[in-house]
């Protein structure tokens, strides 16, 4: 009887590799849950910050340890990725330029085809007017506005739709819709709604020492820091 084999994640040692901080973190957090609730004396603040510190002296050497185990793997991973990405990088190059080829090519088309249905509504208003003539020279203008309302009022000339492609493997390229937008005429022409304050540079600007930006609230949050 062959004996069954079974695949396993290469990772998965590393995974369930036991930490062996974890004892520390699980004796500090029992300290924790001896803290009262709320802090009412000199000695008690002094202790918890004493704890603060610890706990964030442990975190910080695991993350340590985490990363030293994880900069190989992720390092393997970024040159796996590399690799191919050398691969289907000029894949999805290649299909880039021919879509556009083939959005050049369909466009021109459809082009061609709004040029035509022009022409083919103008020659239609032209053909009404000359009737139109006709008819008030033959001494019955009223007809011949009724003609020229009339013209108003036909459906457009209906031309062939752009013509889809089909390959023999049965692949079809046809045009969809893909609606874009970029901005003008400055922000203040923009609606509201859709500007966003940039987070990130207010912070940097009141880390910075600013104490007054237009529409921005800046206060001082006061924090216990233990060190």
């Amino acid at each position: 009887m062959e004996q069954q084999q079974t695949q396993t994640n290469p990772l998965s040692a590393i995974v369930a590799a036991p930490i062996v901080s974890k004892p520390l973190a699980d004796s500090l957090l029992e300290h924790m849950r001896l803290i009262p609730a709320v802090i009412e004396d000199h000695a008690t603040n002094a202790e918890v910050g004493a704890l603060i510190k610890k706990l964030r002296d442990l975190a910080k050497g695991i993350e340590e340890s985490r990363k030293a185990i994880a900069s190989p793997i992720n390092a393997g991973l970024k040159l796996l990725k590399a690799n191919y990405d050398g691969i289907t990088g000029p894949l999805a190059a290649a299909q880039a330029d021919l879509s556009r080829r083939q959005t050049v090519f369909m466009r021109e088309e459809e082009r061609k085809r709004s040029e035509a249905e022009a022409a083919a509504r103008k020659e239609q208003e032209e053909e009404a007017l000359a009737q139109a003539v006709k008819v008030e020279e033959l001494g019955e203008p009223e007809y011949a506005d009724q003609v020229l309302e009339n013209a108003q009022v036909l459906p457009p000339p209906i031309m062939p739709p752009v013509q889809q492609a089909r390959a023999e493997s049965g692949t079809l390229t046809t045009m969809r819709d893909n609606w874009v937008w970029e901005q003008e005429g400055g922000l203040r022409a923009v609606d509201p709604a859709f500007l966003m304050v940039n987070s990130a540079e207010v912070t940097k600007a009141v880390k910075g020492g600013a104490r007054q930006i237009n529409g921005i609230r800046i206060w001082n949050d006061r924090k216990a820091v233990a060190r």
